[in-house]
């Protein structure tokens, strides 16, 4: 069992401690609107003019059920300002503490949840859609995925993962019939994809059999470079 948890507290500039929170490091230090209950969101406005708490770690290298411990053990003593019977408490926390999702098994979810979850989705058009990202934007998401920030940093991949992709790479030449039923060639699938405006994913997926068309575009034949073979 993984002992990468901690349990947390949130102060404001002036060192009055005002939330308990236990996690992983990252997200003790997530402070987005989004990401916390309306009580912190509003006492951070009011006492921290940056938007940002100082965070102090109680307790480190935990494994989740000693960061439940823990945090319900803090909250308990320092109190929950909700809790109309305690005049000395000083947080703002909501629940008693343990109750997160973080580390926890999720539960299964059944084929047919998943069949009305992909249904509710079908027809609507992501917000994202269309969204036309300002320079500074894309600098930004450029940085965080450049070097140590990017997730497969210094990553080394096995040997079997390495021959797999060799040989992907051997073998995604292929014949495709166009929509005006004419035979290309592709040796390339960027470049073609570029010449033809389609989408290069979506062309993988033809080639591997894993769809039956794109843009009216189908598979006559995918070709084994490697051995000669057609």
């Amino acid at each position: 069992m993984t002992k990468d948890y901690c349990v947390y507290v949130h102060k404001t500039p002036d060192g009055a401690v005002f939330y308990v929170g236990r996690g992983k490091k990252t997200r003790s230090k997530t402070f987005s609107a989004k990401c916390r209950n309306k009580f912190w969101v509003n006492y951070v406005k009011k006492y921290c003019p940056d938007g940002k708490p100082i965070v102090e770690y109680l307790s480190e290298n935990l494994t989740i059920e000693e960061a439940d411990q823990i945090e319900q053990f803090w909250i308990a003593v320092l109190g929950r300002k909700i809790e109309k019977d305690r005049k000395d408490a000083i947080l703002v926390n909501i629940c008693s503490g343990g109750g997160g999702t973080s580390g926890r098994p999720r539960k299964p979810v059944s084929e047919e949840t998943r069949r009305k979850q992909s249904l509710a989705k079908k027809g609507k058009i992501s917000s994202a859609k269309g969204r036309k990202w300002s320079l500074e934007a894309r600098q930004n998401f450029s940085k965080k995925m450049t070097g140590p920030h990017n997730f497969n940093y210094g990553k080394k991949r096995p040997p079997k993962h390495l021959d797999a992709l060799s040989a992907g790479r051997v073998t995604c030449h292929a014949k495709l019939i166009s929509p005006d039923n004419k035979i290309y060639y592709v040796d390339h699938r960027k470049k073609f994809c570029d010449i033809h405006n389609l989408d290069p994913s979506s062309v993988a997926r033809l080639i591997y059999g894993k769809a039956k068309t794109h843009k009216g575009w189908s598979l006559l034949e995918k070709l084994d470079i490697e051995n000669g073979n057609n």
